[in-house]
């Protein structure tokens, strides 16, 4: 946020490893430096960040915590209050001297895709954190997507954009981890228009990218010509599989709308991909959490009630993977995880599997429980 976001919250592409020739200049530390800034403090928090006179990294020094807070404080007889208060004086007074210094070239094009898979982050760290800016962050960095990526003429969605213009088809990955990032940002925010635009754009990939001879998507739209061949995008490679994304959207959003077609065709996709899968899981370890999610089942969970988005909150701050979401104050006819669940006076939570509930609770605590049961 601090380094690479720009002023409409859309995310830049890179930031350079070397600066002045140096690589990793910008971030590193001398002893001589790092005494310097710290003056008094700088014996005491030379050890803390592992600092010396000939480094921990090419005769310099990353900044690196070997020991957490507590028991750095408690190994010196700091009190932990005041450890901590003093290590944050520290670090803003390191941050004033880098800022100083040259920075390292930025590539600020926006990648559709990048971002797409940033805004899906910050959604899952505000719900994991608890932290609601988070997730304001992302709905802000969505609403610049649909700003500046998204061709008003033609509808069309382009793949990175710089200076004002958005150029090049978008490619299947940068659909996809769209249509995850707008699932998410649903399920945290209960905004229906999130989900609507999820919708929309998961048509245009059975649309545009479906190949009728196989299960899996081409990565290119139909109608581009500038290529020779359109290659499928299968392997997890520094980003997750556009497949084994798209598989996953198809499931959710299938549960979502009760489309059963799109439900079918995830696992149309996992079952052409299980044989690799169990055969080399490190390159299809996103396919392979997908896979373990159908064997165990997904946890289909609505919380309906005044106040329905905080309780709901509070259930997406535990760590439950295999599970869609959805909430509201009122029952909603055109949800159907929603539908004919009407709000008692109190919060009310239900847990079902393929549309059908369990005995509904009133006690977040006691849904928990009937969630580690299950």
């Amino acid at each position: 946020v601090r380094e690479m976001m720009n002023d409409e919250g859309g995310f830049y592409a890179a930031l350079d490893a070397d600066s002045e020739g140096v690589e990793g200049k910008f971030y590193t530390w001398s002893k001589n430096e790092f005494e310097e800034v710290l003056g008094k403090d700088a014996a005491l928090f030379a050890e803390y960040f592992d600092v010396s006179d000939t480094g921990n990294w090419e005769h310099t020094n990353i900044l690196w915590v070997r020991k957490k807070a507590e028991i750095f404080s408690d190994e010196k007889g700091i009190d932990l209050k005041e450890f901590r208060e003093k290590l944050q004086s520290v670090k803003e007074r390191l941050l004033k001297k880098r800022d100083n210094r040259i920075r390292p070239l930025t590539d600020d094009k926006n990648l559709l895709g990048w971002n797409a898979l940033m805004n899906t982050a910050l959604t899952k760290a505000g719900n994991a954190l608890g932290d609601p800016a988070y997730i304001e962050l992302a709905r802000r960095n969505m609403k610049f997507l649909f700003e500046n990526l998204k061709d008003t003429a033609t509808a069309e969605w382009r793949h990175t954009f710089k200076n004002g213009t958005a150029k090049f088809s978008a490619f299947l990955d940068d659909y996809a981890y769209l249509i995850q990032a707008l699932i998410v940002l649903h399920e945290s925010t209960g905004e229906a228009g999130y989900l609507k635009q999820a919708v929309e754009l998961n048509q245009i990939v059975i649309d545009q990218y479906t190949d009728e001879k196989s299960p899996y998507f081409f990565y290119t739209p139909a109608g581009q010509d500038d290529i020779i061949v359109r290659k499928k995008d299968l392997y997890d490679g520094a980003t997750p599989s556009a497949n084994a994304v798209m598989a996953f959207n198809l499931f959710r959003l299938g549960l979502l709308t009760e489309n059963r077609n799109w439900s079918e065709k995830a696992f149309h996709l996992l079952g052409a991909t299980r044989e690799m899968i169990i055969r080399y899981p490190l390159s299809f370890a996103y396919w392979a959490g997908l896979y373990i999610e159908q064997v165990v089942g997904v946890h289909e969970i609505a919380v309906i009630g005044k106040g329905a988005m905080l309780k709901a909150r509070e259930i997406l701050h535990h760590y439950i993977p295999n599970k869609v979401l959805q909430f509201s104050e009122t029952a909603d006819a055109s949800m159907p995880m929603l539908r004919d669940k009407k709000p008692d006076e109190q919060i009310v939570y239900y847990l079902c599997r393929d549309y059908s509930c369990k005995k509904p609770v009133k006690e977040l605590k006691e849904f928990i429980q009937l969630l580690e049961t299950e």
